[in-house]
């Protein structure tokens, strides 16, 4: 399997992203990675947040480069009933990644019981704002609760998940164009979770977007170790979005 698609690349419009992330640079790293299809998903944290592209939409989108960016975002899922960014600049871009684990910035809600079984309920209530608001594309680092690592071990909340709500959400997703987001580290000690997350999107036809959430040009290619994650994980090519569904809309 080719790995031609990165959707979660910062640039440094993204105050966590390094300044060496320009878009000539970016283009010049996935070129040498392999790379056709970029995803820039800069943050919008804060309703208000304005989505500072680098240059203009239509800049962005020209095809001069040797690749293919995509305009888009990384939006903070505020809350289950609000999402950082506002419909209008989310149906001018060419896809939304919302990312609904952000708990550890202080104006998201999190769970009143601070335990692994509250984070895990909560965060499917997330997923099913996110449903509801029905603009997204890609859900960034869908499961995963590093940030929680000084409150509680982030794999205890991976284990207290029910995989049957987590397959009704799924199921009843599917088809709203949401896709959940692979990327390196999923192969770990979590890898028989995910494997599961992967073969019951295959079984309801809900896609995986890849993506390495690059805050620094390293960042922007896959390590071959990602392949035998990717192997490990069973995914196959026909799980995974194409970038060009995002353009045609």
């Amino acid at each position: 399997m080719r790995l031609e698609i990165n959707m979660h690349v910062h640039t440094f419009r993204s105050a966590c992203a390094k300044p060496e992330m320009t878009l000539s640079a970016i283009q010049t790293r996935a070129e040498e990675s392999g790379i056709r299809f970029v995803g820039l998903s800069d943050h919008v944290d804060l309703p208000g947040d304005v989505w500072r592209p680098l240059g203009t939409l239509e800049e962005v989108r020209s095809g001069k480069w040797g690749i293919t960016f995509l305009a888009g975002c990384e939006a903070t899922v505020i809350s289950p009933r609000k999402v950082a960014v506002d419909a209008q600049t989310a149906e001018s871009l060419d896809f939304v990644m919302v990312a609904a684990n952000h708990y550890h910035l202080s104006h998201v809600e999190n769970p009143v019981v601070r335990t692994p079984e509250a984070y895990a309920k909560h965060y499917m209530s997330m997923l099913w704002g996110v449903t509801r608001w029905g603009r997204a594309a890609i859900v960034a680092h869908p499961f995963l609760h590093g940030k929680l690592g000084k409150i509680l071990d982030p794999y205890e909340v991976i284990q207290a998940y029910d995989l049957n709500k987590v397959e009704r959400w799924i199921a009843e997703s599917a088809g709203t164009g949401i896709s959940l987001e692979i990327r390196p580290g999923y192969g770990g000690k979590a890898a028989p979770f995910f494997r599961e997350i992967v073969k019951t999107c295959r079984r309801h036809g809900m896609k995986l977007s890849l993506g390495t959430d690059a805050h620094r040009l390293r960042e922007v290619g896959y390590q071959d170790s990602f392949i035998d994650e990717v192997k490990k994980l069973d995914i196959r090519s026909s799980d995974i979005i194409d970038p060009r569904d995002f353009l045609d809309r």
